[in-house]
């Protein structure tokens, strides 16, 4: 897989180290980016034709929080949100999935995969191509 752009967002270095390097072995020609929270991130989260994996941990003792603008700007791409509110989840939206700590690395990249692979299957109908789309 080409062009793709991975981010993590999580606030504890080490859990953020252990993602990386998981995906990492799984994704080794896409590109990283870490950050410990979710402003940081912001700019790189709607890129122009570029296929983007975003890992964002919204544990309950981290004040990451994702809002409307954010949901927004993610609706293009593929996404798993690590803990959090289920209802953060896009209704109809496959290119999202949720996982929950503690979590292996083979789920982690289990959703990765299906967020994707989802987001691919999507990508064609798009408006412009270059992003993953609800409608089907």
């Amino acid at each position: 897989m080409t062009d793709l752009t991975i981010i993590v967002i999580e606030r504890d270095p080490f859990v953020a180290e252990d993602i990386s390097a998981a995906l990492g072995n799984r994704f080794s020609q896409a590109s990283f980016r870490v950050f410990s929270d979710l402003e940081e991130a912001r700019p790189l989260m709607s890129p122009e034709g570029a296929l983007l994996l975003a890992i964002i941990s919204l544990s309950h003792n981290q004040a990451v929080h994702l809002s409307a603008g954010d949901r927004a700007a993610l609706l293009g791409q593929a996404v798993v949100l690590i803990d959090g509110d289920p209802a953060t989840l896009p209704a109809g939206v496959q290119a999202w999935q949720q996982i929950f700590k503690p979590f292996t690395q083979e789920i982690l990249i289990a959703a990765s995969e299906n967020a994707l692979a989802a987001c691919i299957r999507q990508r064609p109908r798009a408006g412009n191509g270059t992003e993953c789309s609800a409608k089907g």
